[in-house]
């Protein structure tokens, strides 16, 4: 079973910003200015792999709590790059038939 990833929203009174930490940012953490754009940030984040978004109130008490259940599976995704694989060894084949067809049409040297 796959760990879950674990969201945090926390209130920061020196900044009066929300910060959000987790699988976020280059270091961890990013800083908003609600915490509705602090969720919304965690719930596209999510997303890909799931997981659970704590958010807190303004004094730290726990205010709700958000499971984000995965979109996205591995298998989807290998499913779509394989059909946009054939289509375009389809595309490759055709342009292949097209080129040699039309070379019988074309002479390569015109008669002087």
């Amino acid at each position: 079973m796959k760990p879950v990833i674990l969201y945090e929203v926390n209130f920061q009174p020196w900044d009066a910003s929300w910060l959000l930490s987790g699988p976020v940012g280059a270091n961890g953490f990013l800083l908003f200015q609600s915490a509705r754009d602090a969720v919304s940030h965690a719930r596209w984040s999510a997303k890909a792999n799931g997981g659970t978004i704590t958010v807190f109130e303004e004094k730290g008490k726990l205010f709700t709590t958000i499971e984000i259940s995965q979109i996205f599976s591995v298998k989807m995704v290998l499913c779509s790059l394989r059909v946009k694989l054939n289509l375009l060894r389809m595309k490759i084949h055709r342009r292949q038939q097209l080129h040699e067809n039309a070379q019988g049409y074309f002479p390569r040297h015109f008669p002087q």
